[in-house]
């Protein structure tokens, strides 16, 4: 209920119709939100506070979603990243091993 006042207000703001002298003088459209919702919003009467509020639900959970995919997604390639970078040091110090033993062998 609170979004909706907040709503109304922000349209109250842009355009030239005195949302608040309307809910003055109807106060019964603050009893049933949906009501409320139909004679306000009249481009969008066929949806109801339920269903907009069921969409927003949704596409939350959607959201969150893509959110923990993205999260593993990095984890992943952190991962992955260090991996290589530990391999790349493995490697350096086996290669500074087998020159070191090259070295001693030729001085022996």
């Amino acid at each position: 209920m609170k979004r909706l006042f907040s709503y109304l207000k922000r349209r109250e703001k842009r355009s030239d119709s005195n949302l608040s002298l309307l809910l003055h003088e109807n106060p019964d459209l603050l009893a049933e939100p949906d009501q409320q919702l139909k004679q306000l919003i009249p481009r969008q009467s066929d949806v109801s506070l339920a269903q907009i509020l069921s969409r927003y639900e949704r596409q939350m959970k959607i959201n969150e979603k893509r959110i923990k995919e993205a999260d593993l997604m990095d984890t992943l390639e952190k991962d992955a990243l260090v991996q290589k970078r530990r391999n790349s040091r493995l490697q350096r110090s086996r290669d500074l091993r087998m020159m070191q033993s090259e070295l001693m062998a030729k001085l022996e």
